[in-house]
């Protein structure tokens, strides 16, 4: 599934994993931008409405996961779409706050093809693989 150019928000702590995600859904046709905490991304989403997907990362530093970013977000943007990333090891912290009803979740390490389908799968409003 390749992207007409829709702005895709990562979230995501660590820098390498942050570049290679970016370059990864930059290669897809969308058009990137990252935050590296709860509070950027809260700033950056408070800026630009025009996101049309949050790429968040579950498990953040400093005490806010991509989760609580999430359900800020929710207040603000209510009809904003998400896709979590997550180590297998966080997909039950996902599952069990609820918002996995809602959300889709890709885990990593990522797998190209099916990183592209989870973002267009999301991005169209289909219920994304789990």
């Amino acid at each position: 599934h390749l992207g007409n150019r829709e702005h895709v928000h990562i979230l995501e702590d660590n820098q390498r994993v942050q570049e290679t995600v970016s370059k990864l859904v930059g290669s897809f046709g969308y058009d990137v931008t990252t935050s590296n905490d709860v509070s950027e991304a809260i700033d950056w989403s408070q800026q630009n409405p025009q996101a049309n997907l949050y790429l968040v990362d579950v498990l953040l530093p400093g005490g806010k996961s991509g989760l609580d970013f999430v359900r800020q977000l929710q207040d603000r943007q209510p009809h904003a779409k998400v896709l979590f990333m997550s180590g297998f090891a966080e997909n039950d912290l996902v599952e069990s706050s609820g918002l996995m009803r809602e959300y889709g979740l890709v885990s990593k390490p990522f797998d190209k093809s099916a990183l592209s389908q989870a973002i267009g799968a999301a991005l169209s409003g289909y219920d994304v693989p789990h």
